[in-house]
């Protein structure tokens, strides 16, 4: 619509023989609003992606508060269970690849369908 706005303005230019038609001005301003609509367009979907990214923030942050509250739950839990030092490095170990080894909840997905464009998280 505003290029055969600006098609028909310019014709119009042409054959009125005058640079600032009616026409003229209509294109221009129909140009400068398409730019505005753009632009707000744009401005919301970076807004958008950027209230994403902070709840993937926010997610990944909760992820690792729990993960630390649990490891530190296995320390403690394994320094009682430990008679020595290398019983307890060999306990706290295992412990720690059994936690390692156990399937991912399924937050990641949902995760990774929310992140906005050009950001992995896994």
């Amino acid at each position: 619509m505003a290029l055969a706005t600006v098609g028909s303005a310019n014709i119009l230019a042409e054959v009125g023989d005058a640079r600032y038609t009616g026409g003229w001005l209509i294109a221009r301003l129909t140009w400068m609003i398409s730019g505005c609509v753009l632009f707000l367009y744009f401005l919301r979907q970076f807004a958008r992606q950027q209230n994403q990214l902070l709840v993937l923030l926010a997610e990944l942050n909760h992820w690792v508060k729990n993960i630390l509250a649990e490891v530190a739950a296995v320390v403690a839990s394994t320094r009682q269970d430990s008679g020595s030092v290398d019983q307890f490095q060999r306990s706290l170990n295992g412990r720690i690849q059994s936690i390692g080894g156990r399937p991912l909840p399924p937050e990641p997905k949902r995760l990774a369908d929310a992140c906005p464009v050009g950001i992995s998280i896994l």
